[in-house]
């Protein structure tokens, strides 16, 4: 393969990991996953195998970026914590009033999660 590769022009993009682990022990793990690229005008940026699945094969993710530039700048945010911490503090406030006492189920569980996570960016996002 790497021959074709060298004559076709084609780079081979592989991960540093296996792929695929057989069921039989006697057979050691291997890479099954290629990518195969020419002409393409993005840069690697990483190739990751993920050991997140209970099965003989692995998920891979290959991420490609631009030529030009790594990432586009980044913009500073700045947060004013003192007045979250203030608005936070007060808890008479009809959001909140709207979560139950008693929370007797799962959907109460995850509406009072919903609600307070809510709030919680509301307050946030108000104080940039």
């Amino acid at each position: 393969m790497k021959a074709l590769a060298e004559d076709l022009h084609f780079n081979i993009v592989i991960p540093l990991t296996p792929t695929h682990y057989h069921s039989n022990d006697t057979y050691g793990p291997d890479i099954l996953d290629i990518a195969l690229m020419k002409g393409v005008a993005l840069k690697l940026r990483y190739i990751v195998t993920f050991q997140c699945l209970n099965s003989d094969h692995r998920p891979v993710l290959m991420r490609l970026g631009s030529l030009a530039a790594d990432y586009p700048p980044s913009m500073k945010i700045i947060i004013n914590w003192q007045k979250v911490s203030v608005a936070l503090e007060e808890i008479d406030t009809s959001i909140l009033n709207s979560i139950p006492n008693n929370i007797a189920s799962t959907d109460d569980i995850d509406s009072a999660i919903g609600t307070l996570t809510s709030h919680i960016r509301t307050v946030v996002e108000s104080s940039l």
